[in-house]
């Protein structure tokens, strides 16, 4: 049996707010929509979060057309990302909405980089390797390990072989992936890894203080 418990959410919130596990996706295309929608569930509770957030997701996302010619079935670009955190950062300044986002590429990707920008109140929104390019969101690091919700449901056997990855249920405020960092940050086109430098991009996803705080 598998408990979730609200100790795995990052305790930014007050007691009255409400938090809600992260989501999974629903078809074999909608990763980086859903990934999108948990930046905005990890970093703020139920009750703060406008609907101008989730229609504005749906609207950039699943943008790609499929090798058949099916329209979404190509999954989310890297450009429709970009776009939806230049509108969250836009949206955020005109409304007073304590949400900044930056995407760095390539070479800008570095451990150190995410060492010193996953904190608290900061996640990254990350494009990686999952049998094909796939979204996840990065929620937590440490020294040998990155902490991923991954939006694509595994069975709990699928990394039995995997010495660097493993599949977690009970922290689905949180993360469900505990991959290592060399394998993370590996050139390859294996599981969890980010592969090529050159097709490297992430987007921190940052909840700002509030004036005063």
């Amino acid at each position: 049996i598998y408990t979730l418990s609200l100790h795995d959410a990052l305790p930014i919130f007050g007691a009255e707010k409400m938090k809600t596990p992260l989501n999974f996706q629903v078809s074999e295309f909608d990763c980086g929509t859903v990934s999108a929608i948990n930046v905005i569930n990890y970093l703020f509770a139920r009750e703060e979060i406008p609907a101008q957030l989730l229609r504005s997701i749906y609207r950039y996302t699943l943008d790609r057309i499929s090798p058949t010619g099916k329209a979404g079935e190509g999954g989310t670009s890297t450009q429709a990302m970009t776009l939806l955190a230049n509108w969250f950062n836009e949206y955020a300044a005109a409304n007073q909405f304590p949400l900044h986002c930056q995407t760095y590429y390539r070479q800008e990707i570095t451990p150190e980089l995410l060492q010193k920008k996953i904190k608290k109140d900061r996640v990254a929104l990350v494009r990686l390797y999952l049998q094909n390019q796939h979204y996840v969101l990065l929620t937590r690091m440490d020294a040998n390990y990155v902490y991923l919700f991954d939006p694509y449901y595994l069975d709990e056997t699928y990394a039995d072989c995997d010495k660097q990855v493993t599949i977690i249920f009970d922290k689905l405020f949180a993360y469900n992936r505990q991959v290592a960092l060399e394998r993370f940050f590996s050139h390859g086109k294996k599981d969890f890894a980010m592969g090529p430098e050159s097709q490297r991009e992430l987007i921190i996803c940052q909840r700002k203080a509030k004036a005063g705080n």
